[in-house]
């Protein structure tokens, strides 16, 4: 594979790069390299989904070489609830590395923030809006479809009815930019469009369970909002 694109690189203009994780895959980088020692890459466009778990100075110096490149930050939520959704991740690790690569902005590396919004972190947008608008990072949404049973729909009325009841008030808050209001009552429109189904929420229920046991770890603690009500 790695043989074909390096073939192919006088006609490559854009490569998108998403997971598992780019940023440890290091033939990627090899290729890369390679590309600017050729002198195409002052006219290509990269394109990386990465978790924030990895920055490594010398990747900058690679990427600063081409033409445009755009970092998506795959974040959910801050603080426990994303080492929660995201097990084994570290919010202050991630905060931090998120820190160093933005000390690189600039006309050419310009980075962003995919939500992907499920019924775990629906509640909890505000807190992750909050911290978008410190870092002045622009989120975009990704609603969950599959498996079925993390979709933002699949809620009970109780825990809907807050969702719905908290972001009557936050959207109308002072100085949250347009894009984060459209985006947010997107997913809150996809989440009410649809009614629960129980046997779809017997399987998050049990899949939750499942992952509690195997990993020590505790929604009723986590998500202690939505849990009250459930």
């Amino acid at each position: 594979f790695w043989n074909e694109l390096e073939k192919s690189l006088p006609h490559i203009e854009q490569i998108d790069m998403y997971g598992g994780e780019p940023m440890l895959v290091k033939k990627q980088w090899e290729t890369l390299k390679k590309s600017i020692e050729l002198g195409y890459a002052k006219n290509q466009e990269l394109s990386f989904n990465t978790n924030g778990t990895i920055f490594k100075e010398e990747y900058i110096e690679i990427l600063k070489e081409f033409k445009r490149v755009v970092i998506s930050f795959s974040i959910d939520a801050t603080e426990d609830r994303i080492n929660y959704i995201r097990h084994h991740g570290d919010w202050n690790k991630v905060n931090d590395n998120i820190k160093n690569w933005l000390k690189y902005k600039s006309d050419s590396i310009y980075f962003d923030v995919a939500v992907t919004v499920t019924n775990l972190n629906l509640y909890y947008l505000d807190e992750l809006m909050e911290w978008c608008m410190e870092m002045d990072l622009n989120p975009y949404f990704i609603d969950v479809s599959h498996p079925d049973f993390y979709s933002p729909s699949n809620l009970p009325k109780s825990v809907k009815n807050l969702i719905n009841k908290k972001f009557d008030i936050y959207l109308y808050k002072e100085g949250i930019p347009t894009n984060i209001v459209n985006g947010i009552k997107g997913s809150i429109q996809n989440m009410n469009n649809q009614e629960m189904n129980d046997l779809v929420w017997q399987k998050f229920l049990k899949n939750n369970k499942f992952l509690d046991t195997s990993r020590n770890q505790s929604f009723e603690e986590t998500f202690k909002e939505i849990n009250s009500v459930i």
